[in-house]
């Protein structure tokens, strides 16, 4: 009598601790459900109130281009609004997973509190239609299907991306924040490690957006000095019809550019040497009677770079527009890829390879990543992707001995096979609004994005992640590596060196304007073009030594181009030609 008595004592004492914890439980899950419930009313605030208040300071800004207040204050309110998101971003993942534990532990405390609290029956008692029996059955029914469908909405949610707030941001500039690579028509390779000791024409080229080794220049005898203002070192200048942020690319002595209005989107050819214009070609949308995307001011239609080889350039636009030239302006083909569907516009550059062109369509809805043939546009594979938009551009690589096509999206980083799209690894990567493209170094990945970490991955078989950095980001300009170092050029002004080695900071040194262009390292120098068009050149050493600063006089966004000891700048207003006469 008495043992039986001690072990209902016994039951009765865990029935209420259990119940004390799912009271618990269910008090901890409410608070989380209101505190998210709470933030996405502010969310929605912030769409609706702050964006419309942005676009007003960033339209001022853009107004009076030499307002330095103006300018510095549309910059600030856009970091501010997008670390906003980004915070929200985070907050409702982290809230959603810890009301999901929290609902499952009231449930399951109550679960036991309830089983505990029935007194112990004799077994030979139970007959097939118990009641007692039937409701404990019912109850464990009740508890599977609940947390089920708990996990279910909870998963689902936290798939589902967050609606950006619908005003411009500032510095969104595709042109600077997409990175491509290529190999020569005759498809010479770009390797795990960069290298400037190649062979045959390639070593003159600049094919594509960064140049065909991810940002790091064959050539060691680009100029060093010039100023836009007084003409010194300025090899010819041309003024742009229409608006765009795509990069310059070339092929011998042709240069090629694209540029968009609401009206027209246009590819434009040029002399490298003299800056004449050898043809310019308008488009024809191929989503006549859809709707233009809805894009921001300082991405517009023409944001990512065209990419070429020895026999045509290709070019993407905003509308969803592919097409091919030859060089000599003869249309080849055009592909119509559905109008695209992200907040700011379509910004992926192109990767030609080996008669392949190469195309990475993350879009809100029906992302996909699509392989045609140069010769013809036809689709030689494509793959469904899900991880949302994303501005990155998709880069060749050789790992163990295969071609792989990478591709850095939301969270993840993906790689196919470049013959047939067969997927060879993905492993998780960077997140938020991911711009920047990937830099390789000695047979080593890394992948940047503010708000998020730089993650250098070593290469050969599944990438294997070596170390992160969190410090200073970039969220527009891609990172390149050289010298056993990584350097970024982050849009509040910050150049830092990390040590491709460990991911420690070498150093770190803060100027006064952004950066949305990609650096670019040729010779022994990184040059960096901030966004009031002063190059920064800073040596490629493990102390800050700055060579030179050399202004245009106008504001600019796009990468440059590096080819026959020259360098190429499209800013807002022109393409330039720095270089010797």
């Amino acid at each position: 009598m008495a043992v039986r008595e001690t072990a209902q004592a016994a039951r009765e004492m865990w029935r209420k601790m259990a119940r004390g914890g799912g009271i618990v439980a269910l008090v901890f899950s409410l608070v989380v459900g209101v505190l998210l419930v709470a933030d996405g009313m502010q969310g929605s605030q912030m769409a609706s109130v702050l964006s419309p208040v942005l676009a007003q300071v960033q339209a001022r800004a853009r107004v009076a281009a030499t307002d330095r207040e103006a300018v510095a204050l549309a910059r600030d309110m856009d970091r501010l609004a997008r670390h906003a998101y980004f915070s929200h971003v985070a907050f409702r993942r982290t809230g959603i997973w810890l009301l999901v534990v929290g609902v499952l532990v009231s449930l399951g405390c109550w679960h036991l509190a309830v089983r505990w609290g029935c007194p112990i029956e004799n077994p030979r008692l139970f007959t097939g239609n118990d009641a007692r029996r039937r409701n404990a059955e019912m109850r464990r029914a009740l508890l599977l299907t609940g947390a089920g469908g708990v996990l279910v909405l909870a998963v689902w949610a936290i798939s589902q991306p967050l609606a950006k707030p619908t005003g411009s941001r500032a510095g969104d500039v595709p042109g600077g924040m997409v990175a491509g690579g290529a190999t020569n028509g005759a498809g010479v390779p770009a390797g795990d490690v960069p290298t400037r000791t190649v062979s045959g024409a390639f070593t003159s080229q600049w094919c594509v957006f960064r140049g065909p080794q991810l940002g790091v220049a064959w050539l060691t005898n680009a100029p060093v000095a010039w100023d836009g203002a007084r003409g010194t070192g300025v090899r010819w200048r041309v003024p742009l019809a229409k608006p765009g942020v795509s990069s310059p690319v070339l092929w011998g002595e042709t240069l090629f550019l694209t540029e968009a209005d609401d009206q027209r989107r246009e590819v434009l050819a040029f002399d490298t040497q003299s800056g004449v214009a050898r043809w310019r070609r308008t488009v024809v949308d191929g989503g006549r009677g859809v709707e233009l995307p809805r894009t921001t001011a300082d991405t517009g239609l023409a944001a990512a770079s065209p990419a070429c080889d020895a026999t045509a350039v290709y070019a993407v636009f905003g509308s969803g527009d592919l097409v091919a030239y030859s060089h000599a302006g003869t249309l080849l083909w055009q592909c119509y890829l559905r109008r695209p569907a992200n907040d700011y516009g379509h910004a992926s550059s192109l990767w030609v390879e080996d008669g392949l062109v190469c195309v990475q369509y993350d879009q809100k809805e029906e992302s996909r990543v699509l392989v045609v043939a140069a010769a013809s546009g036809k689709v030689v594979w494509e793959k469904a992707r899900s991880r949302g938009p994303s501005w990155s551009s998709p880069v060749g690589l050789t790992a163990s001995g295969s071609r792989l096509l990478v591709l850095n999206g939301h969270g993840q980083l993906d790689a196919y096979d470049l013959r047939n799209g067969q997927a060879r690894w993905s492993v998780e990567g960077v997140t938020g609004e991911v711009a920047p493209s990937p830099a390789c170094w000695n047979g080593r990945m890394l992948v940047a994005n503010a708000y998020a970490r730089l993650v250098c991955y070593t290469l050969g078989g599944a990438p294997a992640p070596a170390w992160e950095y969190t410090e200073a980001l970039p969220d527009v300009a891609s990172p390149v590596a050289d010298n056993g170092l990584v350097f970024l050029a982050t849009s509040d002004g910050r150049l830092v060196c990390v040590d491709v080695a460990d991911g420690k900071a070498v150093w770190s040194h803060e100027y006064e304007n952004g950066f949305y262009a990609s650096p670019i390292v040729c010779g022994a120098i990184v040059y960096a073009l901030d966004r009031e068009g002063i190059m920064r050149l800073v040596a490629t050493e493990r102390t800050f030594r700055e060579i030179a600063s050399c202004p245009l006089g106008e504001t600019a966004d796009a990468t440059p181009a590096f080819a026959g000891g020259q360098i190429y700048i499209r800013t807002k207003k022109a393409l330039w030609c720095l270089g010797a006469k």
